[in-house]
């Protein structure tokens, strides 16, 4: 009896083990990552402090240079001086619709500013003129004619009453050949009266206040013009010593009277 159950036993288990397979599939897990240990490191804003200028840059500005270079409005757009300050020799007009011209003598080069939008250029000076040619000279004004208007009558004094002496009455034998006289009437000096009326100043076909310009800062005017015509100036060419001093956002520029402050962008102010 206990061998029959013994066999049982065996004949289940061997059948049981025809019913299983002969491996599990293994239960899938994502891949394995492995973290990065390093920090991104966040971009720093500039260090450069609306306080103080910087003091190591390899060119200082010296002077007035220095005084305007380290106003705080100035120096974080200009940054550091990229050169020394150059001498310049030029000339400097205002001409029409709010443009200072200024001609640099040694560059060869104009500096055009305008008061509209406050911006500024360089503009290669191709006008072809000599260093020393003639500077641009304002006209003299004109003044106004007075109209002419009658002329000045002057009174006749009164004479003095004279006794008349009477010459002796004579008879006249008349010519057989009577002749004729010609009375020349004295030509006036003055001319003909002129008339009376107004006279029309006529309008310059220019700008109010202005005259053609000439010489280099004329033809920079016309060059600006352009199509439209033109070539207008404000007011004479006068020369100036000044000097001029590079940096990394823009330029120093001093005319002997006032630093403009040329930004690279394009914008202007001046101290």
């Amino acid at each position: 009896m206990r061998l029959l159950v013994i066999g049982l036993m065996m004949v289940l288990v061997a059948s049981l083990a025809t019913c299983l397979p002969s491996s599990l599939p293994l239960p899938e897990y994502p891949p394995t990552t492995t973290l990065s240990t390093q920090i991104p490191t966040p971009s720093l804003p500039s260090t450069r402090s609306s306080l103080a200028p910087p003091s190591n840059c390899p060119h200082m500005p010296l002077g007035g240079f220095y005084d305007v270079w380290r106003n705080e409005q100035v120096w974080p757009r200009l940054g550091c001086a990229v050169a020394p300050a150059e001498a310049v020799t030029g000339t400097e007009a205002y001409l029409c619709y709010a443009t200072h011209s200024l001609w640099l003598g040694e560059k060869r080069l104009f500096v055009v500013v305008t008061d509209s939008g406050l911006r500024w250029a360089f503009v290669p000076d191709e006008s072809g003129l000599p260093p020393d040619a003639a500077l641009m000279v304002a006209p003299t004004p004109q003044l106004p004619k007075p109209t002419p208007g009658p002329p000045t009558v002057t009174p006749v004094p009164t004479p003095t009453p004279v006794v008349l002496l009477l010459p002796p009455i004579t008879t006249p034998t008349p010519s057989p050949h009577p002749t004729q006289l010609s009375v020349a009437l004295p030509s006036s000096e003055s001319g003909p009266l002129p008339d009376a009326s107004p006279i029309e100043t006529p309008i310059p076909p220019w700008p109010l206040g202005c005259f053609p310009a000439t010489g280099r800062h004329g033809w920079l005017a016309r060059a600006i013009a352009g199509a439209e015509g033109g070539g207008w100036s404000r007011t004479g060419e006068t020369t100036f010593e000044g000097a001029i001093q590079q940096f990394e956002g823009g330029w120093l520029l001093w005319n002997g009277n006032v630093c403009s402050v040329l930004f690279a962008d394009g914008t202007w102010t001046m101290f």
